[in-house]
């Protein structure tokens, strides 16, 4: 979306930003886990809430007449993954947290390799989480 007038690159900036969450003072959160999947016919929707699937509650829904190829079942599987990463996320990153923590010992050389190993994976796998890959 842009501002009609072509010489107004400054709203059209600022327009951006809003649309990105980037604006100052401004940063977009995502709906609270944890996030529920719900089935009915052709339709796979995501809710957040400890209630029953409603309107309000939707993060997102994928329904049989989007013109896509993909089945019901994988649209359903996609989903749970979707719903799972999203819902074990923050566990995740504190598991990682607590593995960069770790402290090598020098009367543990074989346990040193170990730790040095874990944290070579887990200082990537948090990057990706975090977006900074």
């Amino acid at each position: 979306m842009k501002v009609s007038n072509r010489n107004n690159s400054q709203a059209n900036d600022i327009l951006a930003k809003i649309i990105m969450g980037k604006e100052e003072g401004m940063k977009a959160q995502h709906t609270p886990v944890p996030w529920k999947l719900y089935s009915v016919g052709n339709t796979v929707s995501v809710h957040y809430g400890d209630g029953p699937a409603g309107g309000d509650d939707c993060i997102v829904h994928w329904t049989g007449f989007d013109g896509s190829n993909v089945s019901l079942a994988k649209r359903k599987a996609n989903a749970k993954f979707i719903v799972r990463a999203c819902n074990s996320h923050d566990k995740l990153l504190a598991a990682l947290e607590s593995i960069m923590a770790l402290e090598p010992s020098p009367d543990m050389p074989d346990r040193n390799q170990g730790i040095a190993e874990a944290q070579y994976y887990a200082r990537a796998a948090l990057a990706a989480a975090k977006g900074q890959s």
